[in-house]
């Protein structure tokens, strides 16, 4: 009987120190994150993917999915200084970069930056994934980033007669609002906005003297 007890015993301190040590193991899991961040540049979209408090990370892969018919991926920059890097576009809406040789100090490292265009009148989500990731030989867990880039970005212009218009003019990169949220297309259109708009429809050429 008490040979039958220790024996239980002993099985419940075994199951209790491994669920402690998985708890652990969750616990740091969340310290490294992967966050995006989005501008709206002459009608392109540029993300930058940024992977914070990730001291020490040696190797891994990093993913970007999105919606191909929402997007068109245009270009993929390596930012992340490593011994070796490689980019994968060939997934229709994914773009993926496998690196090695880094020893990531700081608490924000810009590892990637990509450039779409709209495919669409629709927004854009971009979803960030590190599914390997690695300090040396120790997997380390990263939390995903996402952000989402909208087409129509105002809040005053849907169902106005120009609306259709206005958001052609400000995919082009010719109108940026005048907040985030807002256009005014009721507004006055002054002659310094007139100089600007002619300025970009230029192609923002030097300005010399």
């Amino acid at each position: 009987m008490k040979t039958r007890i220790r024996a239980l015993l002993l099985a419940l301190v075994l199951v209790l120190s491994m669920t402690t040590a998985a708890f652990a193991a969750d616990a740091g899991s969340g310290s490294a994150c992967l966050t995006v961040s989005t501008v709206l540049r002459d009608s392109k979209i540029e993300a930058t993917v940024y992977l914070q408090a990730a001291e020490g990370l040696t190797n891994g892969r990093i993913s970007v999915a999105y919606d191909p018919k929402a997007a068109t991926l245009e270009d993929a920059q390596v930012l992340l200084s490593c011994g070796a890097a490689s980019v994968n576009k060939e997934t229709a809406g994914e773009v993926s970069l496998a690196w090695v040789g880094s020893h990531l100090t700081g608490e924000e490292t810009a590892v990637l930056r990509l450039t779409f265009r709209f495919a669409a009148a629709e927004d854009v989500t971009l979803t960030a994934k590190a599914p390997e990731a690695y300090a040396g030989d120790d997997a380390v867990a990263v939390a995903e980033g996402s952000a989402i880039v909208a087409y129509n970005p105002f809040t005053d212009i849907g169902g106005h007669w120009a609306e259709e218009d206005i958001l052609k003019a400000y995919h082009a990169g010719l109108f940026q609002g005048v907040t985030e949220t807002t256009f005014v297309p009721q507004g006055k259109l002054n002659r310094a906005m007139f100089v600007t708009v002619l300025y970009r429809m230029a192609g923002s050429p030097a300005v010399e003297d």
